[in-house]
């Protein structure tokens, strides 16, 4: 009998601890018409990097962003474009791949064997559909003298 108990206790204390960490409906704000607060962490604004197999560092931009906001935050994601505006990377994270959290960060990185200026779209979309995009633009340089000075 004692075991049933405590066996009881501890079902109750584990669920009531596991339903913290995923969000409800009760974790939309009613009324939210406020989008999401974007930060952009790497890369900055002209950040140089090189193009993949050449002989400077770094070969790769690290793609980071956060966000906060008063609802759930459903979706994450991060759009690579080349100069002639064509998707070269997309990545993307939404609360269902992680058990329902909220989606506060996006990392993800990209490397590439064409030089040219790269436009970098962060998107965070919250559970009731406001957004905010912010943008980052990147210059990739292949320098076959090894000099690193763009």
């Amino acid at each position: 009998m004692k075991t049933k108990f405590v066996n009881i206790a501890v079902l109750l204390l584990a669920t009531s601890l596991l339903s913290g960490c995923f969000w409800t409906k009760d974790d939309i704000v009613e009324g939210d018409e406020t989008a999401p607060t974007l930060t952009i962490v790497n890369p900055e604004e002209g950040e140089i990097f090189y193009t993949e197999g050449g002989p400077n560092t770094p070969q790769y931009v690290i793609l980071e962003a956060t966000a906060t906001d008063e609802s759930n935050i459903d979706l994450g994601r991060v759009t690579v474009y080349d100069s002639s505006n064509s998707v070269q990377k997309e990545y993307e994270l939404r609360s269902s791949s992680i058990n329902g959290g909220s989606v506060r960060a996006i990392y993800s990185s990209f490397k590439t064997t064409n030089d040219g200026n790269y436009r970098i779209v962060f998107h965070f979309e919250d559970a009731l559909g406001n957004s905010v995009e912010k943008t980052v633009n990147v210059q990739c340089v292949y320098n076959s003298n090894g000099d690193t000075d763009a």
